[in-house]
């Protein structure tokens, strides 16, 4: 065989191989737990009833929530809760800034727990006070 005979031989080899293997892959990214604002309830008094869902891809627990309600770049009240219903005390004076129909921000982060890992679910939405 001559030297360019077994050059080929040995490019034709390598292509095989590399089309046999297929391109390589990034590996699947982590999945992470995704927060959202199921609804914003006013009730009575001077309360609103948040509920949070969490899709988590394992088992997880909720250590804590912390959250703020936001109207124009502006923090009405914010606070820490350790579940995912959300129950807001507000001032007299934010009663007309959480009536019902009324646009506010819930923003926070979850701390979940799964074994001895920690993970921090971020979230913020603009939700209608029901």
């Amino acid at each position: 065989m001559t030297s360019r005979a077994a050059r080929s031989a040995w490019l034709l080899a390598c292509a095989a191989t590399v089309l046999a293997a297929g391109c390589p892959r990034l590996p699947a990214p982590d999945s992470r737990p995704f927060v959202h604002v199921r609804s914003l309830e006013r009730t009575e008094g001077s309360l609103l009833h948040a509920r949070l869902q969490v899709d988590v891809p394992e088992p997880m627990i909720v250590e804590a929530v912390d959250w703020e309600l936001v109207q124009a770049n502006a923090v009405l009240v914010r606070g820490r809760s350790e579940s995912l219903d959300l129950w807001i005390a507000y001032s007299p004076e934010l009663a007309r800034d959480v009536e019902a129909g009324a646009e506010i921000e819930l923003r926070g982060a979850v701390h979940l727990r799964a074994g001895s890992r920690w993970h921090l679910a971020s979230f913020a939405e603009l939700v209608s006070v029901r």
